[in-house]
């Protein structure tokens, strides 16, 4: 399982995100009815847009499996970060196989519109990814 964290300092590195990942699962696997799961790796997403000038800062926790990573989730979500509270949640990849805006048959029921027919995505950045530590 992937846990992305949005929008992190811009200054915060790998080992930072590494030991924000570790404590939370520290806190959280104090019975021993529960196995603690490993973090397989960590990635930061600088990501930087062209037309608006902004800047974002993302950060990927890979985890063993699926029970850690939900309590991951869990106790980031108690968190703060710079006095902001931390908003984790799963990752998933878009792939074009998955992609649910291609391919559309036939009339939306009940005449509603399918919002997603329309391409969202800024074309626009570009994206430097921290290697995997």
């Amino acid at each position: 399982m992937i846990v992305i964290i949005p929008d992190l300092p811009p200054d915060y590195g790998l080992e930072s995100l590494r030991m924000l990942a570790e404590g939370a699962l520290d806190n959280m696997w104090l019975l021993p009815l529960f196995k603690k799961g490993q973090i397989q790796g960590c990635e930061i997403l600088h990501i930087h847009d062209q037309q608006g000038g902004g800047r974002e800062s993302h950060g990927l926790v890979y985890l063993q499996d699926e029970q850690t990573g939900r309590a991951l989730i869990r106790q980031l979500r108690r968190a703060t970060l710079n006095g902001r509270p931390v908003r984790a949640r799963q990752y998933f990849e878009r792939t074009a196989s998955r992609d649910q805006r291609v391919g559309l048959h036939g009339p939306a029921p009940l005449a509603i519109v399918d919002r997603r027919k329309g391409d969202r995505r800024r074309r626009h950045l570009t994206i430097e990814v921290l290697a995997r530590s």
